[in-house]
């Protein structure tokens, strides 16, 4: 390592101390405080206020090393966090991610100073951690295969083979402790979420497989010792994923019997590697209608003298559920950690915070525009903001159909409105709708105490960023949605921005933007070139694009980033310069260095999919007519109108310069009688799905220009999407189709009638949605060959 003097550091003296950083006006007392010193003598010291400072001290120092190797001569950092809680939340039971992957990502985290890993290990689809004595909760519940009784694996789901995976789906002790010990080098607390009541349904399904596997031998006892729920509950319930079998009984004591023994399993997983602290129960989505008609909870609500028809009568159940984990955690001295909805009761209101007994009990705020955060806050809980609309990396990056990811919080989610989230002031985050139509705060907060205001302040710990792998199968997908967004958040988390505090909405939002330019930089010269070094398959985000004439102009999001055009569909690429000319179809893609050659993100620039035609002339009077520069411009005027289909155009300028521009509101595809030999003139046509023959057998084409797909209607005899197939026994040609109500559990059979009747020779029945089960069959009858 070298100063940019040229000066050798001979000399990196790491030590423990009290280095004077300070925070708004005040000494930083955090563990993980450090400064950095670079001096002339020549050498660099690190003094850190505990471990972690002198580590965060070294992720600094590495991260000033620039491309050539050399830091600066002189040079003095005094650092310290913003919170105290700066983490990162996987969800792994939705789509399993194997321990290296974990590792990759724990790794980043602690480049990037975040120092809390909220693992997520259980879900409706799936359970991921060995835990000794109760083998089903892997050896079925880890699992997915076609067996409809689920007694050796769960249904198929998200994308799952239904032959079952030849890898193994779930983490062992021996895994889980390597996880452990590999986190705690890097001063990253592990924090194991177990999700229940609700979102349980494998670990349901896997201990109905074990009272199966004891009953078949007649041991009752063993068979009803950890049974999560009540055989033959008639309770009539669906979740927000359309389960309706996902919640754990709280009413059995069974059900404590299980936590209580998966607990304190964790517990020893983590002794002698990183000692655990706060044990997660999730706590979020009890579905409405859960448990109002089980026998057992009728029984336990009249011992404790509750009115069970009451409406509020799962809140109360779940409150009740809550107060028990709470008792098993205490008794490990283990704090309790939530999501936002598992701490609230009717309208949202709070659980009485000292019937929680847990010493520290913390709330992850993930709804609302706050409201919830700053009412868990004033009520005593801790609070970690994970608000879905900035900080859930499971939706898209931007509001394109082909991006990855869902958008039920917000229409898109990219590393910029990661990087603008403001953590205190939660109201000024909310400024549009889902859809992208504008919200304020008075829209927000027009209802009397809507927007309560955060009292105690000192009860938000932290924030944390959070992936949902519904749509993430693959360790490249999971790298894509979380990096670089989580750059972002770790600066978020780590470093308070001037401009969060400036009140002026127009002011702020300028220091906002150059500050993001700041950023972007940062991001588009040095960090994603980390990234690269660590193996991080990054999302790069697609060029944009306009043309000038012929020439096009470029811009990326992030700077620093090349961009290479391709007109023989991705076989040839070269770079975009300020000379470069392009006609016909292009593609253009942003893309970046990485140590296994060069990646790119495609994005097919739509203008030129026109053909053009020489000396010809469509005899057809014109939609209207402009006088443009050149092809190009006239290309895009038919292009922002919708009722253009194709174009006449002087082949020859006028006076001015200019050329004649028509366009048609028709092609030559169909009005060929008018296509018609001119000197004069060029046609541009919109290349038709019917252009090359679609139809055989003398089928008559007709083309969708809005999705580049084509319908034939066929003659006599002949049928298929191109009239491909002969049919001699075809009588009157129909097209008909009709939709049907599906069944919604596993169980259930439903009819269905096609009306009117038809005659047909080809049915086919198509899945379009399903959640939790998926069983097709067709049983025809009166047809006739």
């Amino acid at each position: 390592m070298k100063g940019s003097s040229k000066t050798q550091r001979s000399v990196i003296r790491l030590t423990l101390g009290s280095p004077v950083v300070m925070v708004d006006g005040k000494l930083s007392n955090s563990l993980e405080a450090y400064k950095l010193d670079v001096n002339e003598d020549p050498s660099v010291v690190i003094i850190g206020k505990g471990n972690a400072g002198v580590f965060y001290g070294i992720q600094t120092l590495l991260g000033i090393i620039d491309t050539n190797n050399s830091i600066p001569s002189i040079l003095t950092i005094r650092d310290s966090p913003r919170y105290e809680y700066r983490g990162m939340h996987l969800d792994v039971g939705r789509n399993f991610k194997t321990k290296e992957t974990v590792k990759r990502l724990l790794d980043a985290m602690a480049t990037y100073k975040l120092n809390k890993f909220h693992f997520h290990l259980t879900e409706d689809e799936g359970w991921r951690l060995e835990i000794p004595g109760l083998e089903e909760l892997t050896s079925v519940g880890s699992k997915r295969c076609h067996d409809l009784k689920e007694q050796e694996c769960l249904l198929p789901q998200l994308g799952s083979d239904p032959n079952g995976s030849k890898v193994k789906q779930f983490y062992s002790v021996l895994d889980y402790k390597e996880i452990l010990e590999y986190a705690e080098k890097r001063h990253i607390e592990v924090i194991p979420e177990i999700d229940m009541p609700a979102h349980s349904r494998a670990a349901i399904k896997a201990m109905e497989a074990r009272y199966q596997r004891f009953k078949k031998i007649g041991d009752d006892n063993k068979a009803q010792k950890y049974l999560l729920t009540e055989p033959g509950d008639p309770s009539r319930y669906i979740s927000v994923q359309w389960f309706t079998d996902n919640a754990i009984n709280p009413c059995m004591e069974s059900t404590y019997t299980f936590v209580k023994h998966v607990v304190k399993e964790i517990v020893r997983m983590h002794q002698h590697f990183q000692k655990l602290k706060m044990f997660h129960f999730g706590g979020d989505e009890v579905a409405h209608g859960a448990w109002t008609n089980s026998t057992a909870c009728k029984n336990f609500a009249r011992r404790l003298g509750l009115k069970f028809s009451s409406a509020d009568i799962v809140d109360k159940l779940k409150e009740y559920f809550v107060q028990r984990v709470a008792n098993i955690t205490k008794d490990e001295s283990l704090d309790l950690g939530g999501w936002e909805d598992g701490m609230l009761g009717p309208k949202f209101v709070p659980y009485d915070r000292e019937s929680i007994k847990s010493s520290q009990v913390f709330a992850y705020a993930w709804r609302g525009g706050g409201q919830r955060a700053y009412n868990l806050a004033n009520a005593g809980y801790k609070v970690i903001l994970s608000q879905a609309t900035h900080l859930y990396f499971d939706h898209p990056y931007e509001p394109e159909p082909e991006e990855r990811g869902y958008y039920w919080a917000a229409r898109f989610t990219d590393t910029r409105k990661t990087f603008g989230y403001l953590p205190e002031d939660l109201y000024a985050n909310v400024k549009v709708t889902k859809w992208g139509e504008p919200l304020d705060r008075t829209a927000l907060c027009k209802e009397p105490n809507s927007c309560p205001p955060l009292n105690k302040t000192e009860n938000i710990l932290g924030m944390t960023g959070a992936l949902w792998t519904e749509t993430v199968r693959t360790a490249d997908q999971m790298d894509s949605m979380v990096f670089p967004r989580l750059l972002a958040l770790a600066e978020r988390a780590w470093h308070k921005a001037s401009w969060e505090d400036v009140k002026e909405e127009e002011e702020r939002n300028r220091k906002e933007k150059e500050d993001w330019e700041k950023f972007a930089n940062f991001l588009g010269y040095k960090e994603l070139g980390r990234l690269d070094k660590m193996g991080i398959k990054y999302h790069i985000p697609v060029p944009g694009a306009r043309v000038d004439g012929s020439k096009v102009k470029v811009r990326t999001v992030l700077p620093g980033l090349p961009v290479h055009f391709s007109t023989d569909g991705e076989v040839t690429w070269l770079n975009i310069t300020d000379s470069t000319r392009v006609t016909g179809k292009v593609k253009l893609a942003t893309s970046h260095d990485i140590l296994a050659g060069i990646r790119r993100d495609v994005y097919e620039f739509n203008f030129a999919n026109f053909i053009k035609h020489e000396r010809s002339y469509l005899n057809v009077t014109a939609l209207v007519s402009h006088f443009v520069e050149g092809e190009q411009s006239c290309v895009k005027k038919c292009k922002d109108n919708k009722a253009c289909l194709s174009i006449n155009m002087a082949a020859q300028p006028n006076s001015n310069a200019l050329h004649w521009c028509g366009l048609l509101s028709t092609d030559k595809y169909n009005e060929s009688t008018k296509f018609i030999s001119n000197e004069s003139s060029i046609h541009y046509s919109i290349q038709s799905p019917c252009a090359d023959g679609a139809c055989l057998h003398g089928g008559t084409c007709y083309p969708s220009y809005e999705n580049g797909d084509f319908r034939c209607a066929c003659p006599p005899l002949y049928v298929g999407k191109a009239c491909q197939k002969e049919n001699t026994h075809i009588g009157s040609f129909w097209l008909n189709f009709q939709e049907f109500q599906g069944n919604r559990d596993n169980n259930t059979v439903v009819i269905n009638t096609l009306n009117p009747y038809i005659k047909t020779t080809t049915v086919r029945i198509v899945a379009q949605a399903w959640y939790g089960h998926v069983s097709l069959r067709a049983e025809l009858y009166g047809c006739t060959p």
